[in-house]
């Protein structure tokens, strides 16, 4: 909150527990394998600390995709205030550089915070600035 309020962005959360609940398998099986070493004299955590090593490496990459899109929604307020003052599908997909589902998905969530203002349905949907 003190970083928000200091004037830094909002960086886009990516959860550990969920990229270890999702391969909890390999999480059991790193544990358990770990576990036939412990407390002797040759003890071995190495498959336990491979797979954490791997999940913060998943979560890493996560985040970096998360940021690179937000780097490229910021880019939608100013351009489609510039443009007309609109914005279509069509062009929040060049824009972003994604795939038309993940612009509408993203488009969507801008609508639903209130950044966006939705005009019209269907092929004549278009959207100005909100906030």
């Amino acid at each position: 909150m003190l970083l928000l309020q200091a004037g830094y962005r909002d960086v886009p959360y990516c959860s550990l527990e969920r990229i270890i609940e999702e391969s909890k398998d390999g999480y059991y099986r790193a544990l358990r394998e770990s576990q036939k070493t412990i407390r002797i004299a040759e003890e071995n955590l190495d498959a336990w600390v491979r797979f954490f090593l791997r999940s913060l490496r998943k979560q890493q990459e996560l985040l970096q995709h998360k940021i690179e899109l937000e780097q490229r929604l910021e880019k939608l307020s100013p351009l489609s205030a510039q443009q007309r003052g609109r914005l279509t599908i069509t062009e929040a997909v060049t824009l972003l550089e994604v795939n038309r589902n993940t612009a509408k998905l993203h488009i969507r969530q801008l609508v639903e915070n209130g950044y966006l203002i939705q005009h019209g349905t269907g092929k004549a949907t278009w959207y100005t600035l909100g906030k």
